[in-house]
């Protein structure tokens, strides 16, 4: 899929972010919200909007494990 804009680029991140919630919320043990409050207060999340870092290419499981990681080490910007 080509990202040539912002509006596509956010459809995009519609996409695939519930299946990274699913993951980190079953990896952690904790629920779809609390999975949903990591990535939307992550630094990994701003990332993803950024079209230039072109971060979507990575598969489902290791963005997940990024979001993980920066809670794990307590870097969320908006917790």
């Amino acid at each position: 899929m080509k990202i040539n804009n912002t509006k596509t680029l956010e459809e995009m991140l519609w996409v695939f972010l519930p299946s990274i919630a699913q993951i980190i919320s079953k990896k952690m043990d904790i629920s779809l919200k609390k999975a949903d409050d990591i990535i939307y207060n992550s630094n990994i999340y701003k990332k993803l909007e950024d079209k230039e870092s072109k971060m979507w290419y990575y598969p489902d499981e290791i963005l997940a494990d990024f979001f993980i990681n920066e809670y794990e080490r307590k870097e969320l910007y908006g917790v």
